[in-house]
């Protein structure tokens, strides 16, 4: 892959933080409110299987918090959560909010991937001619 330039570089990654702030608010409110609802209630207690999913949600909202720091490892955690809660979960309808959920997670990857160059004319010299 050719390398980006800084400039799309720090769009690309300023695009993704912007859209991780506001997905892990969106997301958050919804962990607490279900974190509330089944957990702490000391009558009942969830099935196994919505731990499981709370487990994948709050793995999405590591990962859209990790991103900021650690786009590589941001990226692989909210690809891999979210792709696994949302299809568990079977919330394919509501994909204007899905795919943009995940849309920092593939930025992340392509940053964490393809680092940007820091001198542009360096790359047309040969080796010899660069030290």
């Amino acid at each position: 892959m050719k390398p980006f330039s800084c400039t799309k570089c720090q769009i690309t990654r300023w695009l993704a933080r912007f859209l991780a702030g506001v997905f892990f608010l969106l997301w958050g409110s919804f962990f607490l409110h279900h974190l509330n609802e089944w957990y702490f209630n000391p009558v009942d207690r969830p099935p196994l299987w919505v731990t499981g999913l709370m487990a994948l949600h709050f793995g999405l909202l590591v990962g859209l918090a990790m991103g900021w720091k650690w786009e590589l490892a941001g990226g692989l955690l909210v690809l891999g959560c979210g792709i696994a809660f949302f299809g568990l979960m079977g919330a394919w309808k509501i994909w204007f909010l899905i795919g943009p959920t995940l849309l920092p997670g593939v930025f992340w990857l392509v940053l964490g991937f393809n680092p940007p160059r820091t001198d542009p004319q360096a790359q047309n010299k040969p080796l010899t001619e660069s030290n």
